[in-house]
């Protein structure tokens, strides 16, 4: 079975990775710029259950977690290079109501323990360089037999010679007419690189709060993000915009602080209209989609896309959740 997947972001790559275990399917990964060449490549790398203002544990986040960081780790075991820290996250709850709710959890939880007042440990946290990490599985898929095409792809067309199509891109997905009608949002997302100064001692995990803190690879640099920028399509970084946003957010953790900023990245995310769920299943016999996976990439990227390929491949939709489909079917209509 030839199966092409548009896409070499978290969702396409993971995707390869499943698809490419059975030995009867042959897998073309294609992408107009490289693996992680998109939004997540322009991730942080935040991974954990309490995303959002409300931070109520995301659903499907235990099973999700365990799925993502199997899948992480075996591409590190694979890599020389060091990029997953599971070593957990610090979240600094804004709000009384956010306080409260992680409260809760850390009284019924293991997952969470109470640091101070307003200040909590995710023990279920982890902080991933994507950009190492998608192209570590990706050689693992290499390795298998799948192969990589570097060429834009707008029109099904251009598709020909597979048995089956799975449109697994994010912000590229509008350049596909059988999409244009899908409830579908975009939204830019810009991080700061910053110099983390000499003089202060370095964090030791990543931190949430309204907005973030995110270790990298080279210690003596963090990254601060995320923008929300909805509704916009371009991911051309633009500075001035990112600071003016991101820096109250930093000085509101660490006001003691002057920054450098020597860097920024920037992405478009997709989520779906109604729910934070990705958009994943068939579309037709022969295509399929995997889109919207949002802020959720790193969480939810391995466990739906475990889905999909029991989908394509067994014809399997039992663990697909319920809303998903309903999500699905919603959408198809529109077509």
């Amino acid at each position: 079975m030839k199966i092409a997947v548009v896409g070499g972001g978290f969702a396409g790559v993971a995707l390869c990775y499943y698809l490419s275990s059975h030995k009867s399917v042959f897998v073309t990964l294609i992408d107009k710029k490289g693996i992680a060449s998109g939004a997540s490549g322009a991730s942080c790398g935040l991974m954990h259950a309490f995303v959002g203002e409300q931070v109520r544990k995301s659903q499907l986040a235990d099973e999700a977690f365990a799925e993502s960081k199997k899948l992480i780790q075996m591409a590190q075991a694979e890599s020389s290079e060091v990029f997953a820290d599971f070593s957990g996250i610090e979240r600094i709850a804004q709000t009384e109501e956010q306080r409260q709710t992680l409260l809760n959890y850390a009284q019924t939880s293991d997952d969470v323990s109470i640091i101070s007042h307003n200040h909590f440990f995710l023990h279920k946290g982890a902080t991933i360089q994507t950009i190492a990490y998608l192209n570590a599985l990706w050689q693992v898929c290499k390795r298998r037999g799948s192969v990589f095409e570097k060429k834009e792809v707008t029109d099904e067309e251009q598709l020909i010679g597979f048995d089956h199509i799975v449109f697994a891109c994010g912000a590229g997905i509008f350049s596909f007419s059988r999409f244009k009608n899908f409830r579908l949002d975009c939204t830019k997302g810009q991080a700061l690189q910053i110099q983390w100064p000499t003089s202060y001692p370095r964090i030791q995990h990543s931190i949430v709060a309204k907005g973030y803190i995110a270790k990298s690879l080279e210690e003596d640099k963090v990254f601060l993000g995320s923008t929300f920028e909805r509704g916009i399509f371009s991911m051309d970084p633009d500075i001035e915009v990112a600071k003016a946003d991101l820096l109250p957010k930093f000085h509101a953790i660490f006001p003691e602080l002057s920054l450098n900023c020597i860097g920024i990245k920037s992405g478009v995310r997709v989520t779906s209209k109604g729910h934070y769920f990705p958009l994943i299943g068939n579309v037709t016999e022969n295509i399929s989609i995997f889109t919207g996976l949002g802020s959720r990439g790193l969480l939810y990227h391995a466990l739906f896309a475990k889905m999909l390929s029991n989908l394509i491949i067994k014809n399997e939709d039992k663990d697909i959740p319920a809303i998903t489909k309903v999500l699905l079917s919603k959408n198809k209509g529109l077509a």
